[in-house]
């Protein structure tokens, strides 16, 4: 069903920040000179990701149906996205003008006013406004999408690292899978599960301690005789994943490959090296701070940033037409 673009860009305008509040806070006029370079910059960047999303969706071997569900929907985001833009670059705007009298006032070292303390806040506020709504919005569009994925695919997706060439995914396989330690893990894990459950209970510690031996671990501060003291208190503030504590988790990984079908392992034992062996305590702390603070904060997960990206709209109606036979497929 075709989208009218103005009254879908003033639904969402709406459902932003109106742009009476932009307006209320810019205090001058801007060249279109003054934002070339900027908008250079965002044209490459928008470039980049289009073709970000044209390679995952390329080895995702997407059947005609599954493009079906990613066109509705990517055309149902569509208008949030443009609002998005068209809005952020008026704040951006208002951000150069903004920070200019911030400037101007900072370098008379006479201290800020309070009026340009609080409009500065509010400029950078206004950004993140806006994309919190689009995001969460954006966000919901790809819940359909990623229902509509198999199993192999939405993993795909969720590990995908944007490359824009090739090789670079290729190298990023062949120097993982050239790694001797990899190898061997992987090798280890296939045995793991295919062993007896009396042959897992007795092997089971030593294949734990042989992989124990694999996985690096940081290295605390040598005491020295001088400055004992302070070197004490560097260890005891050094972050080393305790060693009984790797043992522990090594051990809850083959317990966890032993009830795994050999072909799904197949296909994880990469993943599971990555992220549960070789991972180290203080790793997976950052990870797990990280994904909280992101919680916090809305951002696009990657179906609504590749998959529903309004870019590619006319790209995955080209393949759609080709996976039909040639029939034509609207790409509006």
């Amino acid at each position: 069903m075709r989208t009218d673009k103005s009254s879908g860009l003033s639904l969402v305008s709406r459902f932003l920040v109106p742009a009476g509040l932009l307006i209320a806070f810019c205090s001058a006029s801007f060249s279109e000179e003054e934002f070339e370079s900027r908008s250079v910059t965002d044209e490459i960047e928008e470039l980049k990701e289009e073709i970000y999303s044209i390679n995952l969706i390329k080895s995702l071997a997407l059947s005609p149906s599954q493009i079906d569900v990613i066109l509705a929907q990517a055309r149902l985001a569509r208008p949030y996205f443009e609002t998005r833009a068209s809005m952020l670059k008026e704040v951006h705007q208002l951000q150069v003008s903004v920070f200019r009298e911030f400037k101007a006032e900072d370098e008379l070292n006479r201290g800020l006013s309070d009026e340009i303390i609080a409009r500065t806040a509010r400029a950078e506020q206004l950004e993140k406004e806006i994309n919190d709504r689009v995001f969460a919005r954006v966000n919901k569009f790809s819940e359909k999408v990623y229902a509509a994925l198999t199993p192999s695919q939405q993993r795909l997706v969720e590990e995908y690292k944007p490359f824009l060439f090739p090789q670079e995914k290729t190298e990023r396989d062949l120097h993982k899978k050239s790694d001797h330690r990899f190898r061997a893990l992987e090798e280890l894990l296939l045995e793991v599960n295919k062993m007896s459950a009396g042959q897992y209970r007795i092997k089971k510690s030593k294949m734990v301690g042989k992989v124990f031996s694999q996985i690096p671990r940081p290295k605390r501060p040598v005491s020295s005789t001088k400055g004992a003291k302070r070197a004490d208190r560097k260890k005891e503030m050094a972050f080393d994943e305790d060693a009984d504590a790797i043992r522990a988790r090594i051990a809850a990984v083959f317990d966890m490959v032993r009830g795994m079908e050999k072909k799904d392992l197949e296909v994880e034992a990469g993943r599971i090296i990555e992220n549960e062996l070789l991972l180290s305590g203080k790793e997976k702390l950052l990870r797990d701070l990280a994904r909280i603070a992101r919680s916090k904060h809305e951002s696009l997960n990657h179906v609504s940033r590749f998959l529903l990206n309004p870019a590619v709209i006319a790209y995955l109606g080209e393949r759609r037409s080709k996976a039909k036979g040639g029939a034509q497929v609207g790409a509006r």
